[in-house]
């Protein structure tokens, strides 16, 4: 029976897959449906609380399985942590609106700017919100991820905090349709900022895939290669030496 119940659970989440609100609207349709229905007898109301809470539990799911990889007990998914799922889905959606306009990514022109724009690119990525429903720093974090696969067997687990956001960008794994689509979005940022400058050229074999990831280690590993830590020790004994001391300054 609880494999069953299991099975239902992960069908239902699979067919509203990082669709939070179609979820949230099926059951808005559902409440609809019952509380119209002809027979006096088989009209329920719901109340907003009683449609958060399952919209909590399908997001709890959706974070658990398909952007961690693990497999939560459903015997331990109580009113908490429906509540609170709830409650990180509305903030996320908020945050959806939020401006990153902000965030202005400098000109990669020359190595010596690499830090600026590396440091600004990824900010940028941290006030977006992507189709996992998450921040899209996680593209390019390069914390090593305990599931590489998306065939590994999913890690059973008691519970799960998912209102940790660092958790998010450290261990989202790197797979999946909501990764193929978030990968694809900061691959469009990359190269809109990149695309026409020298930069560029060693990214352009990654444009035919929209591989962002693989595109952003390449990058880093040429700016960020011995010749940056030479650069950067170059430079930190250049202003050593035009430094001078003034007192307490």
């Amino acid at each position: 029976m609880e494999t069953l119940l299991e099975s239902s659970n992960i069908a239902l989440l699979d067919l509203h897959s990082n669709d939070v609100d179609g979820f949230k609207k099926y059951l808005t349709n559902l409440k609809k449906t019952f509380a119209s229905s002809t027979n006096e007898d088989l009209r329920v109301y719901f109340s907003p609380v009683y449609i958060s809470r399952p919209v909590g539990v399908g997001y709890y799911y959706n974070h658990v399985i398909n952007i961690f990889h693990r497999l939560p007990d459903h015997l331990l998914i109580d009113d908490e942590i429906a509540t609170r799922s709830s409650l990180h889905s509305r903030e996320l959606d908020k945050e959806k609106d939020g401006d990153d306009s902000q965030v202005e990514i400098p000109k990669l022109t020359v190595s010596s700017n690499w830090v600026s724009f590396r440091d600004k690119f990824k900010m940028k990525l941290y006030k977006m919100i992507g189709v996992r429903g998450i921040h899209l720093g996680y593209i390019v974090d390069d914390t090593v991820r305990s599931v590489t696969r998306p065939d590994q067997p999913l890690i059973e687990v008691d519970t799960m905090d998912i209102n940790d956001d660092e958790s998010y960008i450290k261990a989202s794994t790197h797979f999946g349709r909501g990764f193929k689509a978030d990968n694809k979005a900061v691959w469009d940022l990359l190269k809109f900022n990149l695309i026409g400058l020298p930069s560029y050229i060693h990214i352009s074999r990654y444009d035919t895939k929209s591989d962002e990831r693989h595109a952003w280690l390449t990058l880093r590993q040429f700016y960020e290669g011995e010749d940056f830590i030479e650069r950067t020790r170059e430079f930190a004994f250049a202003r050593l030496t035009s430094t001078f001391c003034k007192g307490e300054t």
